[in-house]
């Protein structure tokens, strides 16, 4: 059976198809991309899986071209394009299965590195936030939820500094917050705000995450430290007392040396009180009647 003619074009050009040069063009087009793709850096596998696809879509172009043009459609370009074009499908399968499986590990390490993530974020007794560029909450841990009284779920998305800082504070916290995501190694006490608008004492520190392409910026860690600032404030009232008060107070450590002597006990000694500390609490004795206790008479005393 006479197999069918090819119709001709302008000037005897034969073509398959009215299409045949969109064809052409696209698939050379496609070339030239793998090219640009393949010259990337990156993943090896992508970029030989690139320049495979390349070579493709030449040896399919040159074979469309050699349909197009010869006038014998079994010249050597026509014969041997479909068994290249095959080998190369074929080898651009095994890249791109092999380019899925590096994926899938990637991946698995990813869920791996999360879960990690997860537990040391839940099992920390800090409040921890992770937020963003523009210090928008993108996940806050339990600990936050308790110190600060707001749901997990309402506050992805809010900006930070808004939610916890008091109107007044408010622009300075802001400037902290950006400088801490940028990078710039801080730790900072204030005064922040809970929920249901009562202060809290914190300390806030930031650590940068630096993820290419993440849209994740910092680690914001708050630690409730009111326990130690009312333990704080309230030394500073007893010193304050002991300062002012007429009785006097002197206090030594366990060798009997002077660590502390408020105004009126060193005034009632005639000294200075530069002059008495570090001294031998025994100074203020009369003369021949010193004894020395030791630490565990002392300890006894206590």
């Amino acid at each position: 059976m006479a197999a069918s003619p090819i119709p001709r074009g302008v000037d005897g050009v034969e073509l398959v198809s009215p299409f045949l040069p969109v064809s052409i063009g696209a698939l050379l087009a496609a070339s030239l991309w793998g090219i640009v793709l393949a010259g990337r850096r990156g993943d090896p596998y992508r970029r030989l899986l690139a320049f495979v696809i390349s070579t493709l879509a030449m040896a399919h172009a040159s074979w469309l071209v050699g349909l197009a043009v010869a006038p014998d459609p079994q010249g050597w370009i026509t014969e041997l394009a479909p068994p290249v074009i095959g080998v190369l499908a074929i080898l651009a399968l095994f890249l791109l299965g092999r380019i899925s499986a590096r994926q899938r590990h990637v991946e698995q390490r990813l869920e791996v590195q999360k879960a990690y993530l997860e537990d040391l974020l839940e099992s920390s007794t800090d409040a921890i936030v992770l937020v963003n560029r523009e210090a928008r909450v993108l996940r806050v841990n339990s600990a936050f939820t308790e110190l600060f009284g707001f749901g997990s779920r309402e506050v992805v998305g809010e900006a930070l500094d808004e939610m916890v800082t008091f109107p007044d504070q408010l622009r300075w916290a802001r400037a902290v917050t950006r400088r801490m995501v940028a990078g710039e190694p801080m730790e900072v006490e204030s005064i922040r705000r809970r929920k249901d608008g009562t202060a809290i004492d914190v300390s806030v520190v930031a650590y940068p995450v630096r993820v290419p392409g993440d849209e994740a910026a910092a680690f914001v860690i708050f630690r409730d430290i009111s326990r130690r600032v009312q333990v704080e404030a309230a030394f500073r009232r007893l010193e304050k007392a002991v300062e002012t008060m007429q009785i006097g107070v002197t206090i030594t450590d366990l060798d009997g040396r002077i660590v502390y002597i408020n105004p009126a006990e060193a005034e009632m000694h005639g000294y200075a009180r530069e002059e008495l500390i570090g001294k031998d609490v025994r100074i203020f004795a009369v003369p021949g009647t010193a004894k020395r206790m030791t630490a565990e008479q002392i300890a006894r005393m206590g």
